[in-house]
């Protein structure tokens, strides 16, 4: 009898050893809001691939990051007449023809960009309509988003449109430390919406800046849950992961908050998340497999095709470097539609009514350290040199311009700008040239054929 109860002892703490495993796998791994979303699919990967304690090898050594650095020093671009007739293309489509339209229809407009390999068309000819909607349509309801670390606030706009709110939490000089601390920045992620555009990217939903009047369009129409949260005329500190009243949003002096606006998609689309193969451990000291095998490109591709899935990541981590975003560990697709596009988005889950409520896009951690080009976050690009031919392309045209004035000529007119200081604008363009100076590198590696394989 001894022996019986000892042996089902034995296998009950194993039971229970497995089962903390597994728990601390998943809430180490997964954020806050991909824990209580039962309609969305999460793809694991085996923890061996995950992370490796203690390693200090680099997939990608020192002498290649300063033969990358060295060819973009020495680049030289040429401005064409086709990169300046796209940008004046880009920057006709974000004027505003007409003002007195129907909120509902710029909303319905809006929707039906939507489809499986992008949220924005190529000729999006009442962008600025949309724009400019979200930054001036009545707010009709504020209330606090509950999932997340950071701090949103959901706005029902006039016309039947929801929308989230990042409001302003650092001076645009505010250096970040780390590559994906701080809080979210909200400049970052109406800069990076442009950048996107410049590079044809046409997977993030829509954003505007905006500025609220803390009483008028916020405290006078905010929910019990909202209200609760300020602490008195001028301040509130939302609902989230990391939210309390040491760390509250106050409005400027004139009663204003500044921030971001997000056009959520709608809430029809089925998703699938995905943990982001190139995803950081966050740990110190503890180093993903990524970061340690320079042949980890092979692996990830017995898993993801490489049209259009893996070209798609591919094109993010593009993005990503040229905004320092260092912050994509899980990604987005359209579900049971085999060619959607990489969505680089984030959920909001309502726990009232037990369902994924919207979607926004969440490029929060850009624009941290304008001094630090963080070269990891295109080891996709690197590991694997695939990249779309017309991604390089574009980015040649826009490098040229160059890209910091590009993005100053799309913004001029925007009600926040400056968007960036002198040192992100500058930061842009050495970005720019070295990731071209890596698709370079990839040519004389790897050849032609293999780079822009088909």
């Amino acid at each position: 009898m001894r022996l019986k109860t000892r042996i089902v002892s034995t296998l009950l703490l194993c039971c229970l050893s497995l089962a903390s495993f597994v728990l601390y796998f998943v809430v180490f791994f997964d954020d806050s809001e991909s824990k209580q979303t039962p309609k969305t699919t999460l793809i694991i990967l085996p923890f061996s691939e995950i992370r490796i304690k203690n390693q200090t090898k680099k997939a990608i050594s020192a002498d290649i990051v300063s033969r990358i650095a060295s060819k973009a020093d020495a680049m030289s671009l040429n401005v064409s007449q086709e990169a300046l007739s796209l940008l004046s293309k880009l920057k006709s489509e974000l004027r505003v023809d007409q003002t007195d339209v129907d909120p509902s229809r710029v909303w319905t407009v809006a929707q039906s960009w939507v489809t499986a390999r992008a949220v924005l068309p190529e000729n999006a000819t009442l962008l600025g309509l949309v724009l400019s909607t979200l930054s001036r349509a009545r707010v009709s309801r504020a209330d606090v988003s509950r999932s997340g670390t950071q701090l949103k606030v959901l706005l029902d706009l006039e016309g039947g449109q929801r929308v989230l709110f990042k409001p302003k939490r650092y001076s645009r000089d505010f250096i970040v430390d780390g590559i994906y601390g701080g809080a979210d920045r909200h400049n970052g992620e109406i800069v990076a919406f442009h950048v996107s555009r410049l590079l044809s990217l046409r997977s993030a939903p829509v954003v505007s800046s905006r500025r609220l009047h803390i009483d008028s369009e916020l405290r006078s129409v905010a929910t019990p849950g909202l209200s609760s949260t300020f602490l008195n005329d001028s301040c509130f500190y939302g609902d989230c992961h990391f939210c309390s009243p040491s760390d509250a949003v106050c409005c400027d002096s004139s009663g204003y908050l500044e921030g971001s606006v997000h056009l959520l998609l709608p809430a029809k689309f089925k998703l699938q998340r995905v943990r982001h193969p190139w995803q950081r451990t966050y740990r110190s000291g503890v180093s993903a497999l990524w970061e340690t095998d320079a042949e980890f490109c092979d692996k990830v591709l017995k898993r993801v095709a490489l049209r259009p899935r893996l070209l798609d990541l591919i094109d993010a981590s593009i993005l990503d470097f040229l905004i320092g975003n260092a912050d994509r560990h899980h990604y987005e697709v359209f579900k049971d539609v085999p060619n959607s596009a990489v969505l680089l988005i984030g959920k909001i889950w309502n726990l009232f009514s037990n369902r994924i409520i919207d979607l926004f896009l969440d490029n929060g951690k850009s624009f941290g350290n304008p001094d630090f080009h963080e070269l990891s976050i295109l080891y996709p690009l690197l590991q694997c040199c695939h990249v779309r031919r017309s991604t390089v392309a574009r980015l040649r045209l826009v490098a040229a311009l160059p890209l910091s004035h590009a993005v100053q000529y799309l913004l001029s007119d925007d009600a926040l700008w400056p968007l960036l200081t002198r040192e992100h604008l500058s930061a842009l363009d050495v970005r720019a040239r070295r990731v071209l100076a890596a698709v370079e590198f990839c040519l004389e590696t790897k050849g032609f054929r293999h780079v822009f394989a088909k």
